[in-house]
């Protein structure tokens, strides 16, 4: 018992070491142009708040809005402008003090002189909100590493992992959607899990929650929320469950589906005047926009350098601080300064554990199905999902498209690196000679 409560504290105490690392060097990521843009969004907060103007938040003939503004509610996720919104209103900030939308059709100069970039005050603060909602997801990363591994140190292996992944610092950290998309997205995925294993009503609540949160938070995060939910009759059917317990879950399931339809519905009031034709217009607006940063800045050519991209930027990555060609020009200080500071996460040591831990994780899970548990159905779903998301949908080589894929490697990863610890040490053991005074014990 007493063992048992000091790894509790300890992991406690890891947990919140990781997350201040993630949220102390938030500070010193570079800049970049959709930071302005997220922020600028947030000027929704302040036509419910300070004007009470419901109406420019609608969707309805005539558009009481700028179209521009418009755009960005339909083609982005509204929860993180609300919270920086939020944040900007508490600080003092008006609709006429907020920064404007970044013009990418323009260069850096034009958009500093047009008060295109909101100053360090209200950029660090909205990036403290984006990292905190990072640091949730190490929180999700560990638990779901424990349940793998079957111990803690499997959970503390694939959060040092997630929260050593350059890519998920740089984009996660940034006032931008990526930080909120990852942490509600991972508590989805962990409360599937719970809800599977106990069945208790109130992890189909949290199940529905967080799935709204995570849709709220970026349109993409529904590849992980369709696998929360689908992992669920997934493992009943490999389980073989009785027809109570199918009962049971299909009505968690639809419960926990309202609530999350519910959620984000309610946090997208674009959507309340047809939510079937605002679909589909989403879904022509995100086409459109990927076909174009296609065009602009050159695509996959075919199924194998996609299926390369994909391989590199999920199994080996490396920091991509811009998408655009020409931004590190502007920022090569900041990126140097930051590259050089303990905040930047791992580099040639941490991509071979990764990398490593991945491979490692695939014999682990093929081996672990002969004593099937309900985390191993999850995973399997949630890494399909994942797949399909980053290597069939994504079209160009932007490593903020493959971030949801992270955090599933990142538990792989570490659920691997202890599987292969494990079996070495039982190998140890099995040809030691009790005799033998040069032996010893793991």
């Amino acid at each position: 018992m007493i063992r048992r409560f000091l790894l509790w504290v300890l992991s406690i105490v890891w947990l919140i070491a990781l997350s201040g690392y993630v949220i102390v060097g938030a500070g010193l990521v570079p800049f970049h142009g959709d930071e302005s843009t997220q922020i600028y969004m947030g000027r929704d907060f302040f036509y419910v708040a300070q004007v009470t103007n419901y109406d420019r938040l609608l969707d309805t003939p005539p558009i009481n809005s700028n179209p521009a503004e418009q755009d960005l509610r339909l083609l982005n996720g509204t929860l993180p402008k609300y919270v920086y919104g939020a944040i900007a209103y508490g600080m003092g900030y008006t609709l006429n003090t907020l920064n404007e939308q970044w013009d990418w059709s323009a260069d850096f100069a034009y958009n500093e002189r047009t008060n295109r970039i909101p100053d360090d005050r209200l950029l660090n603060t909205a990036r403290i909100a984006s990292s905190v909602m990072l640091a949730v997801a190490v929180w999700g990363v560990f638990w779901l590493g424990k349940e793998l591994g079957g111990s803690m140190w499997a959970g503390v292996l694939a959060s040092a992992l997630f929260v050593l992944h350059p890519d998920a610092l740089i984009n996660g950290r940034r006032a931008m959607m990526e930080g909120f998309m990852l942490g509600f997205g991972t508590l989805a995925i962990m409360t599937s899990v719970l809800a599977l294993r106990l069945g208790y009503f109130t992890f189909w609540y949290r199940l529905g929650l967080f799935s709204g949160l995570a849709v709220a938070s970026k349109h993409t995060a529904l590849f992980t929320v369709a696998a929360a939910f689908a992992s669920v009759p997934v493992v009943a059917i490999i389980q073989r469950s009785p027809s109570r317990q199918w009962v049971g879950r299909i009505i968690g399931l639809i419960f926990a589906a309202v609530v999350a339809g519910g959620i984000f519905f309610g946090l997208n009031p674009a959507w309340w005047s047809n939510p079937i034709d605002t679909a589909q217009d989403v879904l022509q607006r995100r086409t459109a926009l990927l076909e174009g940063q296609t065009a602009t800045y050159g695509g996959y050519e075919n199924t194998q350098e996609q299926l390369m991209g994909f391989l590199r930027q999920s199994i080996t990555p490396t920091p991509q601080y811009y998408e655009v060609e020409g931004w590190e020009a502007y920022f090569a200080n900041d990126i140097r300064t930051y590259e050089a500071s303990l905040w930047a996460g791992g580099g040639n040591v941490w991509r071979g554990l990764w990398a490593t831990g991945l491979a490692f994780s695939i014999v682990m899970m093929i081996t672990g199905l002969r004593a099937f548990r309900p985390v191993y159905g999850v995973l399997l779903v949630w890494l399909v999902a994942m797949v399909v998301l980053t290597l069939g949908l994504t079209p160009l080589e932007w490593h903020r498209y493959y971030l949801p894929i992270v955090p599933l490697y990142a538990v792989l990863a570490g659920g691997g690196l202890m599987w292969a610890i494990n079996a070495l040490r039982h190998r140890i053991q099995e040809t030691q000679t009790p005799n033998d005074p040069q032996t010893f014990q793991l």
